[in-house]
């Protein structure tokens, strides 16, 4: 697993550009968020057998939508504030 720390004042879709770039370049998919010493935490599995998913994972601060699969749930921080987050995978 790779782990991946984001500046806390970066946008939702700067995260979720973040988090694509991430998956892209460790070649795996998106396992988990979260925070640590005020940093958003990202974790990719660089050893996943398949590879780097598509359609890349997202974050939202809203419901899961619909045909998402869930990754994770955690907080994070977006624009300086800590906030709660669902990770997940868009249908494709």
């Amino acid at each position: 697993m790779a782990t991946a720390t984001s500046d806390p004042n970066r946008t939702l879709d700067q995260l979720n550009q973040f988090i694509a770039e991430r998956e892209t370049f460790e070649n795996g998919p998106l396992t988990g968020i979260g925070n640590q010493d005020g940093k958003t935490i990202i974790v990719v599995d660089e050893f996943d057998p398949n590879g780097k998913p598509t359609p890349a994972a997202k974050v939202t601060t809203g419901s899961l939508p619909a045909g998402g699969k869930l990754i994770d749930k955690g907080k994070v921080y977006i624009e300086g504030k800590l906030t709660d987050a669902t990770a997940y995978r868009p249908a494709s």
